[in-house]
């Protein structure tokens, strides 16, 4: 995959957090279904440049493709799993478009949530959300 390739290395080569350059954990596939999901959210020129950067020929190439890789690489099985779970966590002082929500659960296996991010509890939220969706619970 191309995408993977070509920023492997900038996530790889030239980051550093706090614990230095050691211990960088990177998934492409998780870079490239959040772009794609948020290609879905943008128009014109942005839209365009995502689709871009993402190596698809349009938004119906990056659908498929992502389909694809969903359905390839999910699995649940009594020994062994491997769990893909996408999210959207919108913040609820904004208007979204309900089309582009739908699109984006039938496409990407996403759902979506609306919250006020001002309110304690919203990141408990989130990481228990991420934690039964791709953890043994």
């Amino acid at each position: 995959m191309k995408f993977a390739a070509k920023s492997a290395s900038a996530v790889l080569l030239d980051t550093e957090d706090e614990n230095g350059k050691e211990n960088t954990v990177y998934s492409p596939l998780r870079y490239y279904m959040a772009l794609s999901m948020a290609a879905e959210c943008a128009e014109g020129n942005t839209k365009d440049e995502f689709i871009t950067a993402l190596g698809a020929d349009d938004i119906d190439d990056l659908r498929k493709e992502n389909d694809s890789l969903f359905r390839a690489l999910y699995f649940d099985k009594y020994t062994a799993y491997c769990k893909i779970a996408n999210s959207l966590w919108l913040n609820n002082k904004w208007k979204f478009k309900q089309d582009t929500l739908d699109t984006i659960a039938d496409k990407y296996y996403a759902v979506s949530f609306e919250r006020d991010f001002k309110e304690s509890g919203v990141a408990e939220e989130i990481s228990s959300w991420i934690y039964k969706n791709t953890s043994i619970a």
